[in-house]
């Protein structure tokens, strides 16, 4: 999602429920990722020659 950090939550789609400190269903969620072509990569800003 625009505007998010890669590997944070954006939305819940099911939540999830725990029993005596056992999961009995985790949560369904949309995780953020970042964009292979991202320009904030800082790996491709490094000059090599």
């Amino acid at each position: 999602a625009p505007g998010c950090e890669p590997n944070t939550v954006v939305s819940l789609m099911q939540k999830g429920y725990t029993l005596h400190d056992r999961v009995l269903r985790p949560a369904l969620v949309t995780v953020a990722k970042q964009l292979e072509n991202d320009d904030r990569n800082p790996i491709s800003d490094i000059d090599l020659d």
